[in-house]
């Protein structure tokens, strides 16, 4: 059984390693650092072995891109579109923040006029919290496997988008969750 285990360990590590041509994101000649975590250098040429083809290869692809100079500035527009697209996207931290102390202000003046329990409001505060620690943690996993694995996750949806937006949604509720049980805090850092 160590054997086998030993054997699948030491076929995944060198198929990742020797991955030519394979970026989780689809880029095509990603110069150093590389826009991911997944960054190789093989062949010390400053381009991301998963973003360009295995060198057998490229004799083919240099003849085509010689041919033509605009093929270059095609790819290297190429890159700094990709780049453009990761800086220019948008979280939406102030939209969600809003809305979330307003849904809290409207739990918590409930549980003051005794509409809501006491145990009622912390219920539904604690499951948005858990709800969203899960989805940030599940997209998290996620992207730590299409990242550092090279295997294609495709969803319907942005993952990373939907992984900084949980996240927000669970820092501003462990803000909440601070606040509540500041007692309870100051008396684990107090020192008597």
């Amino acid at each position: 059984m160590k054997k086998l285990l030993i054997l699948f360990i030491g076929i995944f590590i060198f198929s990742t390693l020797f991955a030519w041509d394979d970026c989780p994101f689809g880029q095509k000649n990603c110069p150093y650092p590389g826009i991911c975590g997944a960054y190789i250098d093989t062949d010390s040429n400053s381009i991301c072995d998963r973003s360009q083809p295995a060198p057998e290869n490229r004799e083919k692809i240099s003849k085509e891109i010689s041919d033509s100079l605009t093929n270059k500035r095609e790819v290297d527009i190429g890159i700094l579109e990709t780049e453009k697209e990761l800086l220019v996207r948008k979280y939406h931290f102030i939209p969600i923040s809003i809305v979330l102390i307003v849904l809290y202000l409207i739990t918590f003046t409930l549980f003051k006029l005794k509409i809501f329990t006491r145990v009622t409001h912390l219920i539904i505060w604690n499951c948005i919290l858990l709800i969203s620690f899960m989805v940030s943690s599940l997209l998290g996993i996620l992207l730590i496997i299409r990242v550092n694995f090279g295997l294609p996750i495709s969803l319907p949806f942005n993952i990373l988008f939907w992984h900084v937006e949980s996240g927000i949604v669970m820092m501003v509720i462990g803000i909440f969750h601070l606040i509540y049980n500041r007692r309870f805090y100051k008396y684990i850092f107090m020192k008597k």
